[in-house]
């Protein structure tokens, strides 16, 4: 399908307002068949904001659940990180919050409740603080950090009805840096709760923020954020008493895809998380600017380790805009930058490039947003890849490459521009996200883009690996490169993707 210049469709969630860098920790839970979406409000920590999804993508934000109470509440100062559960016997839903006091000028972290009967209006618990971090097992001097962890708590019930909360704490004891560890508290009802030792205590990070944990069949996955870094790692166990170890993949998303949360929704349990980008977009003023967005989710699944993988979300079906198309790999050689003889046609249909140095093999339909599929193999060599909404000079394009000797998957922004000596012009592919991949040479590879909005999206071999935002190419050509490598392209086929319009 041929594209005509396309407007801006913001893709990704921001609450509405000035300022679009309010999203902060988030928690997801599905209720009726919507997805309740609750979010930390930045910079204030004042309020808990509210959004709500029938179909997983488009947002529709609805009033505050809470506020910051009196200035002799623990929660006087600033709410932080909160999880929302639902009550196992009751119909009553369970905030489990952070709440920072006036009393010690919010740096004493505690765990607050609030309760409702359907997720829209809260009242918190009349005993509120319900824990606090004590010792033996715990830091309760304010004097030797400055500051006392206990927040972003994440609860759930087993099979035996006994409740489980962890919560991002410091042993008692330990080095100053290294002492993070993830709290673990046990309770009958929910609201009185017992101290244990901790669950995950590595002595290798200062803080293991916003920890959620997943089950399935018999195996536990852990996931937290490493403080001040951008990483979401996981660990596995087979129980709660572990051990806790890293699976194969301990990186599910690069860096700044973090704060992972987790809802069940049509038999899928979706992984919602904040992604921490540098717009290139025209955003309510935001350009250049960093900002918290939600992306779309992503569906868990389990591999034959008994760890954890991502899937693309399946409710882009919904999106789909008319027929898929494909462009056979034979059109791409209608325009070609680099050795020409590189290029050469297969009886079955697919392209083989073979170069030193890089060469392009351009196709002339222009698209926008859609998802693109195709088949590779990379023989020998380097690197090989795709380009993607590249304009009709391919100087400004999206750059997906596929590294083979590193074994890395990265997306680029590649730009050509003029210089400061305004005598030339330098090509700039420019690295904003990449994640180790088990690429093998002479295997086939199938390879998934999916660009929306400003939403791209890459899997390889089903799996997701890639998640990013970026707006400064939104629509244009195709291109097959090869880099110092020999690689064979299969046909690419296209469906063209209607953008989900958020809300407000």
């Amino acid at each position: 399908m041929q594209s005509t210049s396309s407007p801006f469709f913001p893709v990704t969630y921001v609450p509405p307002g000035a300022d679009p860098n309010q999203l902060g920790d988030i928690t997801v839970i599905e209720h009726d068949g919507i997805i309740h979406l609750f979010h930390l409000t930045l910079p204030n920590h004042d309020v808990v904001g509210h959004a709500v999804s029938s179909d997983g993508l488009r947002w529709k934000p609805v009033e505050p659940a809470i506020h910051t109470g009196g200035a002799r509440d623990c929660d006087g100062d600033m709410i932080w990180t909160m999880h929302v559960m639902r009550h196992p016997s009751h119909r009553l839903f369970h905030m489990y919050y952070t709440g920072c006091s006036l009393a010690e000028s919010g740096q004493v972290q505690r765990v607050a409740l609030a309760t409702s009967e359907n997720l829209f209006s809260w009242k918190k618990h009349t005993a509120n603080p319900i824990l606090e971090s004590r010792s033996p097992h715990y830091n309760e001097n304010l004097g030797r950090v400055g500051f006392i962890s206990f927040r972003d708590p994440f609860v759930f019930t087993d099979a035996n009805g006994l409740w489980h909360i962890l919560v991002v704490a410091r042993t008692a004891k330990g080095a100053r840096f290294r002492n993070g560890c993830v709290a673990h508290a046990t309770s009958r009802d929910g609201i009185r709760w017992q101290l244990l030792k901790p669950l995950y205590a590595p002595s290798q990070f200062e803080d293991l923020e916003v920890p959620s944990l997943l089950q399935h069949a018999g195996r536990y996955a852990l996931f937290f954020h490493h403080f001040c870094v951008g990483d979401t790692f996981c660990r596995v166990a087979d129980s709660l008493d572990g051990p806790w170890l890293p699976p194969r993949r301990e990186l599910l998303l690069p860096r700044w895809n973090a704060v992972f949360r987790f809802c069940e929704w049509n038999g899928r349990t979706l992984l919602y998380h904040w992604l921490h980008s540098t717009p290139d977009w025209p955003r309510r003023g935001a350009r250049g600017t960093g900002c918290m967005i939600l992306p779309p989710p992503k569906e868990v699944e389990w591999d034959r380790d008994g760890a954890p993988m991502l899937k693309s979300f399946s409710g882009w079906k919904g999106c789909h805009k008319g027929r898929p198309q494909t462009l056979p790999a034979a059109g791409f050689l209608r325009h070609i930058e680099g050795s020409r003889t590189a290029w050469i046609k297969i009886s079955d249909g697919s392209v083989r490039g073979e170069t030193v140095g890089r060469s392009l093999a351009a196709h002339s339909a222009s698209f926008d947003h859609f998802i693109a599929e195709f088949t590779l193999r990379v023989e020998n060599g380097r690197a090989a890849g795709l380009v993607f909404r590249a304009d009709p000079a391919l100087e400004v394009a999206n750059f997906l490459r596929l590294d083979f000797e590193r074994r890395m998957v990265e997306l680029h922004r590649w730009n050509l521009y003029d210089s400061s000596l305004r005598r030339y012009k330098l090509v700039q592919p420019t690295l904003f996200q990449s994640l180790p991949a088990g690429l093998q040479r002479n295997a086939p590879l199938r390879v998934r883009v999916l660009a929306c909005g400003e939403y791209i999206e890459v899997c390889l071999d089903d799996v997701v690996h890639l998640s990013a935002a970026t707006y400064a190419a939104k629509e244009g050509r195709f291109a097959w490169v090869t880099e110092d490598a020999g690689a064979t392209f299969g046909s690419l086929t296209v469906q063209p993707l209607t953008p989900p319009k958020q809300t407000g």
